[in-house]
């Protein structure tokens, strides 16, 4: 009997935009009158969690091969954001 033991990398980075404001009131009123946006979009990667491969079983005669998966998972995502803007 064998046992096989994979770290699957199922991580992937997700774009997300998130609309932000800009300043505080009395900024967006000076703006406003000069005929600015008051808002911005942000696009930050967000990382998402994959699902790993399901387990698996393999026998050919007196031999046994198990396959156990297991996925990763995201870790500090804000400081692989930063790093990668810079």
């Amino acid at each position: 009997m064998t046992y096989h033991f994979v770290l699957a990398d199922t991580t992937t980075g997700v774009l997300t935009s998130t609309t932000v404001k800009r300043g505080n009131v009395l900024e967006r009123l000076v703006l406003r009158m000069f005929g600015h946006k008051t808002e911005r979009v942000s696009l930050d990667y967000r990382c998402q969690e994959g699902i790993a491969p399901a387990s698996d079983v393999k026998v050919a005669g007196a031999v046994i091969e198990v396959w156990i998966y297991g996925g990763s998972h995201c870790l500090q995502t804000q400081a692989g954001t930063l790093v990668a803007k810079r």
